[in-house]
């Protein structure tokens, strides 16, 4: 079914200011119940906002053939298993510098809630959730999404929710109702890594074609994901292989790179005979800054090489464990 954005609204965005076209992959949500239209209902409001957007199987999910066209993925279900092959594939997209909105749902074992937690841990933050909520929840809306590019103070409608009982800095709540925080940003420290948001509900959305408020802030979201977009204005110069750091080191250290173009990279690590150690990054990387960590918990003191292989280019530097 499609649906159609009232006239009203669509002379309503485009007063806001538009960044840059997204290209926007959305896994389908109606396979699991046909009135679970999320899917269409972001679909929607990202064409009349000038993205490009379509609806995908959710078997989209099972690699990685959608990141060199997709700079948000939208998971527009809450209620959807996501086996842990998937949760790998959202998690490496992630790490290539793609960004994320992850619907969750009212029941801390939904799948959706449990990646979201999975993935904040796997990038360096933790997350716990914690009360179930029940009945019409009106939170608050917090921070930039509360304002911009539209004045959202607060959802009239947001059905059951699941608040969390703790979370580490990296983590900043954007939905609150009475106390409890129930929708929430994720900005991981590692550099470029992307944004990952999600809200333990999916009926906020399955009614934006009825209730203004949610629509207004589905697109400040697409604006938040809007204005992460890198343009040509930032991007490196070059595509360039950093020094370690620290160096020496014991036993972990972090090796940054720049790309100046998306492409294929390889990232290893090996020892002085040639033999490899590790491969830290293997894949499809947008263009930008990238960071990884490396561990040298069970190799010997020595001189080790690090090597980045990426669009024809590469580059080979030398770093020194110390134990």
């Amino acid at each position: 079914m499609k649906r159609f954005i009232p006239t009203f609204l669509i002379t309503l965005f485009a007063t806001a200011p538009l960044l840059a076209a997204l290209n926007i992959t959305i896994i389908e949500s109606q396979s699991e119940m046909a009135g679970h239209d999320m899917d269409q209902e972001w679909l929607a409001l990202a064409t009349s906002l000038g993205h490009t957007a379509a609806i995908m199987p959710q078997t989209t999910l099972d690699g990685p053939g959608f990141f060199p066209t997709t700079d948000l993925l939208i998971i527009s279900s809450g209620v959807i298993g996501i086996p842990q092959y998937r949760r790998d594939t959202i998690l490496d997209f992630l790490l290539t510098g793609g960004d994320v909105y992850l619907t969750g749902e009212y029941l801390t074992s939904y799948d959706s809630n449990l990646t979201f937690a999975w993935l904040v841990g796997m990038l360096g933050g933790s997350f716990t959730w914690g009360m179930e909520l029940s009945g019409n929840l009106t939170p608050q809306v917090l921070g930039d999404l509360a304002t911009t590019p539209n004045a959202v103070p607060q959802l009239d409608y947001f059905w059951w929710g699941v608040a969390s009982s703790s979370y580490s800095p990296e983590v900043t709540p954007f939905l609150n109702h009475q106390g409890y925080d129930i929708g929430f940003i994720f900005d991981s420290f590692l550099p470029g890594t992307g944004d990952l948001l999600t809200a333990s509900d999916q009926d906020w959305i399955r009614q934006s074609d009825i209730e203004l408020p949610s629509l207004l802030l589905m697109e400040n979201i697409l604006h938040y994901f809007d204005s992460g977009v890198v343009t040509e204005l930032d991007l490196p110069s070059a595509i360039t292989l950093a020094q370690n750091y620290p160096n020496p080191f014991n036993p972990t250290t972090r090796i940054a790179f720049s790309l100046n173009e998306p492409c294929n990279v390889r990232l290893t690590v090996y020892d002085l005979s040639g033999k490899t150690i590790a491969t830290l990054a293997a894949g499809w990387r947008n263009a930008g800054e990238h960071d990884v960590l490396f561990d040298g918990s069970g190799l010997g003191s020595g001189l080790y090489l690090y090597s980045l292989e990426a669009a024809g280019v590469k580059e080979t530097r030398r770093m020194v464990l110390i134990k």
